[in-house]
């Protein structure tokens, strides 16, 4: 009888730890992560700085590296609008692991944020964690489990089946999902991390000036790295606008806390069709689509904006970065 017990009280511990550190990691996506990644990084420096600032860019590499916010505020701050913003971008963000962002973002209710610019994600990247992931289905990264809440998971798999992958593709999917949403479920290796950080602190980078880090002016020419205006290329229509309306809800939901926000592609190589239908047919409104053809300096010298054919170096991220603010500025005015 005391046996069974102590075995009792012993489980009730562990479930009660179990659900006390569930609940406090909810605020804090950063102890789930390495401490010196890149990830943890901007999670941890929003949370203690999020009441700073007035506007936060979400989305891929491309808003990492093409996003300055200190060109953005010296130039909304010489039209009359001065405002502090933030780069949220990631490298290999899909739509899923946005809303997730997006999310702790609102529910941490920034008492000066006021606009969100959001970047519609791949296509590719809907039906799976992260599009350079499926080649690499055994593995679980822990900025994966990090995003694999219980809602978000349940997306990601109505995602997977509706989806126009074969059987088997679609199992491979699904098991990546429910192995990472298990993990993050269970907290496993959490306390293991936060030992380390504990009694083995890594040297953490210096932080990133307001989460921006742009690239270097030009690489030396190659074949490898020669920066080319793609052709376009015929697009399918989507096969299914979850994407879409999961990133429409992300707006409906900011709009509620009295967040504005706007849709926004940097500038890049890849075709652009199938966004600009989703903006035409309502799906993606308020959708701005900065194809390169609309850059006469990029188009007379690729080279000296654009570090890879999908990246801009920080000349290129300083010449997007000051025509956004120009274009947004009539909207900040109209939402006074």
């Amino acid at each position: 009888m005391k046996g069974l017990l102590a075995t009792l009280l012993a489980l009730g511990s562990f479930f009660a730890t179990h659900a006390l550190l569930g609940r406090a990691l909810e605020t804090r996506p950063d102890l789930r992560l390495l401490p010196d990644s890149i990830e943890a990084q901007k999670f941890a420096h929003f949370r203690a700085h999020a009441d700073e600032y007035d506007l936060v860019y979400v989305g891929t590499s491309r808003v990492f590296r093409g996003f300055d916010p200190a060109t953005f505020d010296q130039t909304l701050a010489e039209l009359g609008h001065p405002l502090r913003s933030y780069n949220f971008g990631l490298v290999g963000m899909g739509y899923l692991e946005q809303r997730f962002i997006v999310d702790w973002i609102l529910a941490l209710r920034p008492a000066r944020l006021r606009w969100l610019l959001l970047e519609p994600c791949e296509r590719s990247a809907p039906w799976i964690a992260r599009p350079i992931a499926l080649g690499h289905a055994s593995t679980l990264t822990l900025r994966d489990v990090a995003w694999h809440t219980p809602a978000i998971a349940a997306l990601g798999l109505r995602a997977a089946w509706r989806s126009d992958q074969s059987p088997a593709t679609k199992l491979r999917y699904v098991r990546m999902h429910l192995l990472h949403a298990a993990h993050r479920l269970c907290n496993l290796g959490v306390g293991a991390g936060l030992l380390a950080r504990l009694l083995a602190p890594l040297r953490l980078p210096a932080l990133l000036p307001a989460g921006f880090e742009g690239r270097a002016e030009a690489p030396t020419p190659s074949d490898s790295n020669e920066v080319r205006v793609a052709a376009p290329e015929p697009e399918s229509s989507a096969t299914s606008d979850l994407p879409w309306r999961t990133q429409t809800a992300l707006a409906e939901r900011a709009r509620a806390a009295g967040v504005v926000t706007r849709f926004v592609i940097p500038p890049t190589s890849k075709p652009l069709l199938v966004f600009k239908q989703a903006r035409d047919s309502g799906a993606l409104p308020n959708l701005r689509v900065y194809p390169l053809s609309t850059f006469p300096e990029i188009l007379a010298s690729q080279r000296t904006y654009f570090y890879d054919p999908d990246h801009m170096n920080a000349r290129g991220a300083a010449l997007f970065t000051r025509r956004l603010a120009t274009d947004l500025a009539p909207d900040l005015e109209r939402e006074r």
